[in-house]
């Protein structure tokens, strides 16, 4: 499968996750954490693949959040007064952190 923000490279039981995303010191956006997840995913379904190395393209592994806007939904948290409930933050934030998570305890 093709990817626009990550590429993934096979080699013998090593799965090669790489950010792709140089220019911007492979800054998070909602495309590189969906490649992810489905990179993932991919990897794993295949019982060959032993071992996921996750590294960045460039001279650095990630600067973290996207903070340009370009590509991601939720740049930075919408002010307080213009949301109804402060539970849809607490929702959001829960979300992120169960996403991590889920790298975080890849059974790889």
């Amino acid at each position: 499968m093709s990817y626009e923000a990550i590429t993934l490279e096979r080699a013998g039981q090593v799965a090669k996750i790489t950010l792709n995303r140089p220019e911007k010191m492979n800054a998070i956006n909602d495309a590189m954490m969906s490649n992810l997840k489905v990179a993932l995913n991919e990897i794993h379904h295949d019982n060959e693949t032993r071992v996921v190395v996750i590294k960045g393209a460039g001279h650095c592994f990630s600067a973290g959040q996207d903070l340009s806007g370009k590509g991601t939904a939720e740049v930075m948290p919408v002010p307080t007064r213009t949301r109804a409930f402060l539970s849809d933050m607490y929702e959001t934030s829960m979300c992120n952190c169960l996403r991590w998570q889920s790298i975080f305890d890849f059974p790889r």
